[in-house]
């Protein structure tokens, strides 16, 4: 699997996978029908700040597994969303993202929590910031 950054052509994937992924979590119930445009405004001011890094097949660069929407201030990193194609999950993927991009010596906190996010913060002992 290779690393790359996001590319304009990636983002409705983003959207799409950001917004269906996250419309189950208590943060979107609690918007209700709102949900959709308070979040994809969102996801827009932090892609406009953050990097994102994206998972791809090594031949294929438009294929993508799984992505990291994350930023690097003030001595902490805050990742706001990770997201892996349901084939490709409890495979790592998250989680040799993270050792290759992630400070890990720094703290780190998370602004999004999913069930997968539950799950690969544990070896981080990540603390939540909000959304």
């Amino acid at each position: 699997m290779s690393y790359r950054n996001l590319s304009p052509s990636d983002e409705p994937f983003l959207y799409a996978t950001w917004l269906r992924s996250y419309a189950t979590s208590d943060h979107a119930k609690r918007l209700g029908r709102s949900y959709w445009e308070i979040e994809r405004r969102v996801i827009t001011g932090l892609l406009k700040r953050c990097d994102v890094v994206m998972v791809c097949e090594d031949d294929d660069f438009d294929h993508i597994i799984a992505y990291m929407v994350f930023e690097a201030k003030g001595g902490k990193t805050t990742i706001h969303y990770a997201y892996t194609k349901m084939l490709y999950r409890e495979m790592g993927i998250l989680s040799s993202l993270i050792d290759a991009k992630i400070d890990l010596s720094s703290p780190v906190e998370h602004s999004h929590t999913t069930v997968l996010w539950k799950m690969a913060s544990k070896k981080l002992n990540s603390q939540y910031k909000g959304e």
